[in-house]
């Protein structure tokens, strides 16, 4: 099954292992580095997936719900640290990201099951 992942993620050896990950999955996928690109991709290329990160120094939680807006029936898995809160996930849940979540270091079995349950 093909779909298309956006990720956005900060950090470069982040958005490496991702993509390392989704095209062992035999997704499509894209990558931005920045919330404007992140935007700009959803309303061109309308995602099935898109995986962003809270680490982002511009995130909260408009960001999700734009997305949303932008492209309702794309899906949205949040990527935390350490030292993301637990109130500062619920608040992207809450603006419409899934309850599953991702954590880094990202684990190859974690992304790929967060993934598949995502889309299925």
């Amino acid at each position: 099954m093909k779909y298309d992942i956006l990720i956005a993620e900060e950090s470069l050896t982040g958005r490496m292992t991702l993509r390392e990950i989704v095209r062992a999955t035999g997704g499509s996928l894209r990558e931005v580095s920045d919330m404007a690109e992140l935007e700009e991709q959803c309303r061109v290329g309308r995602p099935k997936l898109c995986i962003i990160s809270m680490g982002f120094p511009e995130w909260r939680r408009d960001v999700v719900h734009k997305l949303k807006q932008i492209s309702p029936e794309t899906r949205v898995i949040l990527s935390t640290d350490q030292q993301t809160s637990v109130l500062r996930i619920m608040d992207g849940i809450d603006a419409g990201a899934e309850r599953n979540y991702l954590t880094k270091p990202y684990r190859r079995d974690e992304v790929k099951e967060i993934i598949a349950k995502t889309l299925s």
